[in-house]
């Protein structure tokens, strides 16, 4: 390509070559390898010459071994260097660095304060021993000053209304841990599998099979249209076309979005919303954002949300204080000043005009997650039934449900909810995590890891959406190797039977409940898993 000039008639001049010390003189044959260096070459060969022993064996044990330990580098364990010739200077070795703590070490003992409770000698039992905090081991504080520490420290739980620790687990850990399919005889896994088999044929009989109802919303195509990598964006368009398919895309509900992450489908249910204004003016319909994790808060911006840093299985939802404004319920709970420290809210609490209906969805609950989110919102139908002794607001609390089931080898006892309806064909709470194992045939061998290429800062919770490394197999494992004996597509075949069955477990569970029978929300199974999303 011809480059013009910028101005006038000049031309662009060639770069001119880089200044060089000039060199001494010498006959061709006295020069030597070194001679050939240059300035900054020499500079660097003369600071390693210039570095302590341990420091270079330090760092040639470290090179050698490879710090990430990728495939096609040098592999192995760092060889720890000796203690520190510095002296007073801390003996604890800090892996992650490669290095020893620079740290003065506290008179009579080679460690300094933070590291002092690693010290076993006798004179350091005589003192008062430093202990690792209960609230957040990463620090630590004298055993004498324990209790006060634990009144001020920074990592202590907020004192909030709606914390209850468990809440949501609908039935108490197993008391042994859960056999594995690997565990099992071949005798053990074929039972299960003609239990799964069972309720999958009930399943057909009752309600038939999911269809496939792939939606758009015209929100997205904006976002779409700048992405190479576009799978995100055509899920979060057809789980907004399903919200808009279910009438839930109104000003005067209430949006409460589990797991929520960044807060992007949020933010793009937001958006759908505000398109309808015919002003084109940003929706104020309120938002609550609900997630255990603190993410970068980059969509809170455009919408009025308050966000609830709470893990959900510990979550009461109708405690929330901004949510019971929604229902006129207020006014008989005193707002926790502390309830700042854990969310923060940019809502205006004008008086409503009524009750406004919850919606409530989520993108990215992994297994488990989902169940929690079921229990939480039916737990807040219950409360608010014998809270306000009206069936009309009862009636009117959650408009409408979406969440898109995916991690069912995430799922567990504790927190599964349909269990009553799977035990029906001699499953039990034990059978769960097998289960969820089983749910990974339908993948294994197609997508060894659920991830895309590109797009990485779409993937919220990328390590949750892995299959765990045990469930890993090739397609072609031959059925006389697999623990199972069974063929990888029969394997396939069962595992989306496992995905189906485990998702109707819950639909069952919902339909049982009678906050949602009395609701008139369950009138059938098209109502609650409309059809697939693709993934």
């Amino acid at each position: 390509m011809d480059l013009a000039a910028s101005s006038g008639n000049s031309q662009m001049q060639p770069p001119s070559p880089i200044a060089r010390p000039p060199v001494r003189p010498r006959e061709v044959d006295d020069l030597t390898a070194a001679d050939a260096q240059s300035p900054a070459d020499s500079s660097l060969a003369a600071s390693q010459d210039e570095q302590p022993p341990s420091a270079k064996k330090q760092r040639t044990d470290k090179d050698a071994t490879g710090s990430d330990g990728r495939k096609g580098k040098k592999t192995g364990k760092a060889v720890q260097p000796p203690p520190p010739s510095k002296p007073n200077q801390c003996h604890f070795f800090v892996t992650r660095k490669q290095r020893y703590c620079s740290l003065a070490a506290r008179k009579g003992t080679n460690y300094c304060g933070e590291h002092g409770h690693l010290d076993t000698s006798s004179a350091a039992a005589a003192r008062d021993p430093r202990v690792p905090c209960p609230l957040d081991p990463n620090h630590t504080v004298q055993q004498s000053d324990l209790k006060k520490h634990l009144l001020r420290c920074n990592s202590r739980l907020p004192d909030l209304p709606y914390r209850s620790t468990d809440v949501n687990l609908v039935r108490s850990a197993l008391s042994e841990p859960a056999r594995l399919l690997q565990e099992r005889s071949k005798d053990e896994i074929a039972s299960l599998v003609a239990s799964i088999e069972a309720a999958h044929a009930e399943m057909l009989a009752q309600d038939g099979d999911i269809p496939t109802l792939v939606l758009d919303h015209p929100v997205v195509h904006t976002r779409r249209d700048a992405k190479q990598n576009r799978k995100h964006v055509n899920q979060v368009a057809s789980l907004i076309g399903h919200l808009q398919h279910m009438g839930s895309l109104k000003e005067e509900h209430v949006f409460v979005e589990f797991g929520a992450g960044k807060g992007e489908f949020g933010h793009f249910v937001h958006k759908a919303l505000s398109s309808q204004r015919p002003d084109g003016s940003h929706s104020s319909a309120p938002f609550f954002m609900v997630d255990r994790s603190n993410f970068r808060k980059k969509f809170d911006a455009y919408m009025q949300v308050e966000r609830i840093a709470l893990d959900i299985k510990d979550l009461k939802l109708s405690l929330v204080p901004s949510l019971r404004h929604y229902h006129g319920l207020d006014q008989n709970l005193a707002s926790d000043s502390s309830s700042t420290s854990a969310s923060t809210s940019t809502m205006p609490h004008a008086k409503p005009a009524g009750v406004r209906p919850l919606v409530g969805f989520s993108k990215h609950l992994c297994g488990g997650a989902t169940d929690l989110t079921l229990a939480c919102l039916d737990g807040y139908m219950a409360d608010l039934a014998s809270q306000t002794k009206s069936s009309a607001t009862t009636s009117s609390a959650v408009h409408s449900i979406l969440i898109a089931l995916c991690c069912h080898h995430r799922c567990s006892a504790e927190t599964y909810v349909g269990l009553d309806w799977l035990s029906k064909f001699g499953i039990q709470a034990h059978d769960i995590h097998a289960l969820g194992q089983m749910g990974g045939w339908a993948v294994c061998g197609v997508r060894p890891k659920m991830t895309v290429d590109g797009d990485q800062d779409d993937d919220e919770d990328l390590e949750e959406h892995s299959l765990p490394e045990g469930d890993l197999e090739e397609q072609g494992t031959p059925a006389a190797e697999h623990y199972s004996g069974m063929s990888h597509a029969d394997r396939e075949r069962i595992g989306f039977m496992v995905k189906r069955v485990l998702d109707y477990g819950r639909v069952q569970w919902l339909r049982s409940r009678d906050e949602w029978n009395a609701a008139g929300k369950m009138r059938g199974w098209k109502d609650q898993l409309d059809g697939h999303v693709e993934s």
